[in-house]
């Protein structure tokens, strides 16, 4: 089963729909943090990746333990971990390396090596620190402790 980090407190049964990054980036535009990265994947999929689903309109969810973990306990640190279930079977989905979004250049070769699906080498680890976008949407079966 896939897990999903998120700062609010789920029960059991919980439904998350997807598209809700995408909704706090588009709200807070420009001076969200993630902007420019944000625009420039999502210029490269519309141009070059147009059939892949769009990080703004996903959820996003990881799916080994090991790595859910991992990003939890380095970049996500106020987050909760949740074990879930996709229920929209066939939803477009998408894996990709969510640490290589970076570093940033003028051939925007990061966006394209994440639209590839490239799971590039961490230094830091020897997990392969991959995410899954998804249309679908999430029920919460259980809280990772």
């Amino acid at each position: 089963m896939p897990f999903f980090a998120c700062t609010m407190m789920l029960n059991q049964g919980s439904i998350v729909r997807p598209g809700n990054w995408g909704r706090i980036v588009r709200l807070i535009g420009p001076a969200h943090r993630d902007w420019q990265r944000e625009i420039i994947l999502e210029d490269i999929r519309k141009t070059e990746f147009p059939i892949l689903p769009s990080r703004l309109e996903s959820a996003f969810v990881i799916d080994e333990l090991d790595e859910a973990q991992y990003y939890t306990a380095n970049f996500a640190k106020l987050s909760l971990l949740y074990e879930v279930a996709l229920i929209d079977d066939g939803a477009p989905t998408h894996e990709a390396d969510w640490k290589g979004t970076g570093p940033y250049d003028n051939t925007n070769e990061w966006a394209r090596r994440y639209w590839r699906g490239d799971v590039v080498p961490h230094p830091e680890t020897t997990l392969k620190l991959r995410e899954r976008l998804t249309l679908s949407r999430l029920r919460i079966e259980r809280q990772v402790v």
